[in-house]
């Protein structure tokens, strides 16, 4: 049975559960616990297993020269794409009226109330770890990489046995994918007893509502165009969409760009037929650059939140501020798993906008924006890999019966 269709059973099973005992607290205190232990697990798992497929898919592409095509690709296609959602999200925030909800945490300080947060969430310090160690260990990989490259007799048994390696990695993620439902099931359970129990989506439903349809729009018209621009309408964009649904899922539920990329690097391989070497560099780089999903959500909450304070903005002031929270998200890899929160309040102190500790209430919205927003990061990241691979020319028509 594909994977999109047992993830989507897994978040449907998530809902009715999460319905019938929509009062537990203990449940949700079980569930929640369990999801963060394992999303910290399955982080530090990508972040182990990347070292190795990273440094194989360097010195892979390097053999063939297929480096700096598909470098230069994802950068271009990264920076588009901010630059698009970002100010895409400005123009729905500012002619789309809706009024910023008063969340749980809104009132708090935000440094406090972020505290809690993390200290509920991140129970194995994942996030600091990562977001400490991430950059020196892709720059060990590619260096590690450039020295594999066989380019004498000497040196192609050690590339031989990284490869090799490299291939125990995706088994690994294989695996991991083969069973994720399970952990999507659980994650989901949390995710929708946190929305009921602090009840500000049941109370004033019309911002989520908004906020989801336009991620829908992102996902379903946006880019799809963009794909079809940058492939040349040489690949079905929605083919990406539906065979990496599970992705997204993932995505959506866990709150972790990390943890997703396991399931994600799997399925560009499986699914969308992209050569292991393409998936294992232009993933971790996505995770660094390619954050669309997180400017187009944090423009949107900014813009709205300076709305509903009373804010006059003017088109200059539309314009800076895209600019300024679309530059601000390639620092997303810093905060994982509160992307939104963090680079909304970065984007505000550039531009020294004082809101008056309006900001803690993002704070109890993190799991939805943040998951809306890491959704079309990891679609973003699919299609990435799916345009590397037609503009290398190496990428394959997986038929449908064989996909995971």
């Amino acid at each position: 049975m594909e994977t999109w269709l047992t993830y989507s059973a897994a978040l449907l099973m998530a809902w009715a559960t999460a319905f019938t005992f929509s009062s537990s607290s203990s449940l949700l205190g079980m569930m929640s616990c369990l999801t963060s232990y394992l999303t910290g697990v399955a982080a530090f798992l990508f972040l182990g297993t990347s070292i190795v497929t990273l440094a194989a898919g360097t010195a892979s592409l390097r053999k063939n020269r297929l480096g700096g095509k598909v470098l230069g690709t994802t950068i271009l296609w990264a920076v588009v794409t901010t630059l698009v959602l970002s100010f895409l999200g400005a123009f729905l925030a500012e002619f789309v009226d809706i009024v910023f909800p008063v969340s749980a945490s809104a009132g708090g300080e935000y440094e406090i109330e972020m505290a809690k947060f993390l200290s509920t969430t991140d129970p194995l310090s994942s996030y600091s770890v990562i977001a400490k160690v991430f950059i020196p260990a892709i720059i060990a990989s590619f260096i590690l990489g450039v020295a594999l490259t066989p380019s004498s007799d000497i040196i192609r048994p050690a590339y031989t046995v990284m490869n090799s390696f490299s291939e125990v990695m995706y088994r690994i993620h294989r695996t991991l994918t083969f069973f994720g439902g399970c952990y999507v099931y659980v994650a989901s359970t949390s995710f929708f007893l946190g929305v009921w129990q602090e009840k500000t989506a049941l109370a004033v439903p019309q911002p989520f509502v908004s906020l989801f349809v336009s991620v829908l729009l992102v996902i379903l018209i946006i880019l799809p165009l963009l794909f079809a621009f940058f492939t040349g309408f040489k690949k079905n964009p929605y083919g990406v969409i539906g065979r990496g649904l599970s992705g997204m899922i993932t995505a959506f539920v866990s709150n972790n760009i990390f943890a997703s990329s396991l399931i994600g690097e799997s399925l560009s391989r499986c699914n969308l037929g992209i050569q292991k070497r393409i998936a294992s560099t232009t993933t971790p780089l996505s995770i660094l650059i390619s954050r669309g999903g997180t400017a187009f959500v944090s423009t949107t909450i900014v813009i709205t939140l300076l709305k509903t304070l009373g804010a006059d903005i003017s088109m200059e002031a539309l314009v800076l501020i895209s600019l300024s929270i679309a530059a601000a998200s390639f620092l997303s890899f810093m905060f994982s798993g509160i992307e939104v929160a963090a680079i909304s309040v970065i984007a505000l102190k550039m531009l020294n906008i004082n809101v008056y500790g309006a900001e803690a209430a993002i704070i109890s919205l993190i799991p939805f924006v943040n998951g809306c927003a890491l959704m079309i990061d990891m679609l973003i990241s699919l299609m990435a890999n799916a345009i590397s691979g037609v503009r290398t020319k190496t990428d394959a028509k997986i038929p449908l019966k064989d996909t995971i």
